[in-house]
């Protein structure tokens, strides 16, 4: 008995063996799930693997790097060459940014040729023109360096203008200008012909040539209309004009003779020789008798001291209340400058109103300050 249970002991043991072993000893291994085993690595998504890498924009990758600092070399100021009344070429710098003037006619110039502006020096006449308080007061402002030929070089060199405008007349400060590094231009507006010679010079200097042009094409229609009008008189009066005292009257050779002629007056002076006004004492003036009387824009002479003065009582003009003073105290009529025309219309208008109306009159002043400075300004502002 005993035997037997011993027997069907050890077959439970084998039993049990055999059973543990199939369970951890399979005849075949499982294959892997496809999901965790894939058979080729999976592509990176297009949007973070691009085929080429993408281009660098343009403004930071140049094609060329550029050039070191330390190499580049100061470009050379750039000048050009004008060519002035006195026949010499001028360096000048390509971009003028300051210009001086000692002479009270230039600095007209200048400043009506749109060099306002640009005005750093000037004569002490600059300050006895209003019309600069409202179309350029830098230059009431502007430190004066001496008079015409008389210069402060000492002022002039700190100030150290790109530019110098002088009268052909005053030539003997061009060294002075030379020795200070100061490009020096020369023009001599001496009569309506070398006005428009010294626009363009002056237009060419600071760069504003097509304004320039526009003025020039006013002034030469204003002219010939003015000629034109004054060609229909039937009387031609005599006339003289005066500077400062009641027997200096100018020379034949200088522009406000020339309003006279335009006009269609005779002037009496014509054979007056000199560059200046003359005194020619009181016997020659009650000798010429003059029809008409005219005084210049810039002295201190007025019409009453022909009216006071008793030995010129019986005088034409005196006696017949002709006697007139070129506007004006704002910018004068009658020196050398863009506005001398309004001058030579003026003058017309007064000895032949019926051939030049107030009206006209009023629409040229008009007309050209609106052009030269772009505001309106006439009688009420000048006071003619």
């Amino acid at each position: 008995m005993k035997k037997k249970l011993a027997i069907l002991l050890v077959l439970s043991i084998l039993f049990t063996l055999i059973a543990a072993c199939a369970t951890e000893q399979p005849t075949e291994p499982t294959p892997a799930p496809a999901a965790t085993q894939p058979t080729e690595p999976p592509s990176a998504p297009a949007a973070t693997q691009p085929t080429e890498p993408p281009s660098a924009p343009e403004t930071t990758q140049p094609t060329e790097p550029p050039p070191d600092s330390t190499d580049t070399q100061p470009e050379e100021p750039v000048e050009i060459i004008v060519t002035d009344q006195l026949g010499r070429d001028v360096l000048i710098p390509e971009t003028v940014s300051s210009v001086a003037v000692s002479h009270g006619p230039m600095l007209a110039l200048v400043v009506a040729l749109g060099g306002g502006d640009l005005v750093v020096g000037t004569g002490p006449k600059a300050s006895g023109r209003t019309i600069y308080e409202v179309v350029a007061p830098n230059v009431i402002e502007a430190p004066q360096i001496g008079q015409q030929a008389n210069l402060n070089l000492e002022e002039l060199a700190n100030i150290s203008p790109d530019l110098f405008i002088l009268s052909a007349r005053n030539r003997d400060m061009l060294p002075d200008l030379d020795m200070l590094g100061i490009a020096g231009v020369a023009v001599d507006p001496e009569n309506f012909e070398t006005i428009i010679t010294s626009m363009r010079i002056i237009g060419a200097a600071i760069q504003n040539t097509e304004h320039v042009e526009n003025i020039i094409q006013l002034f030469e229609q204003r002219l010939a209309w003015t000629r034109e009008r004054a060609a229909q008189v039937t009387h031609n009066p005599t006339a003289l004009l005066f500077g400062r005292g009641v027997t200096e009257v100018a020379a034949a050779n200088m522009i406000q003779a020339d309003l006279l002629e335009i006009a269609g007056a005779i002037n009496l002076a014509s054979d007056v020789e000199g560059t200046s006004y003359v005194d020619v004492g009181i016997e020659q003036v009650l000798l010429w008798n003059p029809e008409y009387i005219f005084i210049s824009a810039w002295g201190p002479l007025q019409p009453e001291d022909f009216f006071d003065e008793p030995r010129l009582a019986e005088v034409t003009a005196v006696r017949d209340g002709n006697v007139f003073k070129i506007p004006s105290d704002a910018e004068w009529w009658d020196t050398p400058s863009v506005v001398t025309v309004l001058g030579a219309i003026w003058v017309t208008h007064m000895i032949h109103p019926d051939l030049i109306t107030a009206e006209e009159l009023d629409y040229a002043v008009e007309e050209f300050y609106y052009l030269l400075h772009g505001i309106r300004l006439g009688r009420a502002y000048f006071g003619y």
